[in-house]
């Protein structure tokens, strides 16, 4: 039995020269219909994420996952909405899912902005196909907060909406890191 590995390309941003370089090479000529073919295909994306995640380096990305950072403050906003939604709109999140989605991830990003914000701190992107959906993920440097301690903003308020919107646009959100992380599931159909 002959084993076949198949290497795709995977970008990440070295952070000390911030260079980009490859990590896989793509191989010619292998049957994916072939049962006995091992491809690393499918996992060097989680292998690039979880390196990427506990290096700190500034960008991984491949087809099931994405770790990006950004630096938190007003004009990386879009870019870094942007980024989630093309991962969210590539792993196929049916057109009105995604729209509440990107909703649900706009007010997570303008938390980290007004609560997270320090001078020179940089937030994080994260994402990942789980069976059925997306997972997105915000994290900020900031000083966190309870999230059980969060109650529904009063009626007429200016602002205190974020969760709530949140709660409502995502199928799942949870918080984790003393609430300088949070984590948006959508169901991709």
């Amino acid at each position: 039995m002959r084993l076949r590995v198949v290497l795709r390309p995977v970008r990440i941003v070295d952070r000390a020269s911030d260079g980009m370089r490859l990590l896989g090479r793509r191989t010619r000529n292998t049957f994916y219909s072939d049962p006995t073919a091992v491809t690393i295909a499918g996992m060097l994306p989680w292998f690039s994420f979880l390196r990427a995640t506990h290096r700190g380096d500034s960008a991984a990305s491949g087809d099931d996952c994405l770790t990006a950072r950004f630096a938190n403050d007003r004009s990386s906003l879009p870019e870094a909405r942007k980024t989630a939604r093309d991962f969210a709109d590539r792993l196929g999140v049916h057109e009105e899912r995604l729209e509440q989605l990107m909703c649900a991830v706009g007010e997570a990003l303008a938390n980290a902005l007004d609560h997270g914000s320090q001078d020179g701190s940089d937030l994080w992107v994260r994402a990942w196909r789980e069976p059925g959906s997306v997972v997105i993920e915000i994290e900020d440097y900031g000083p966190g907060f309870d999230p059980a301690g969060i109650v529904a903003p009063v009626a007429g308020a200016e602002h205190g909406y974020g969760i709530a919107i949140m709660r409502e646009m995502a199928d799942a959100v949870d918080f984790s890191a003393d609430g300088r992380r949070v984590r948006l599931r959508k169901s991709v159909a």
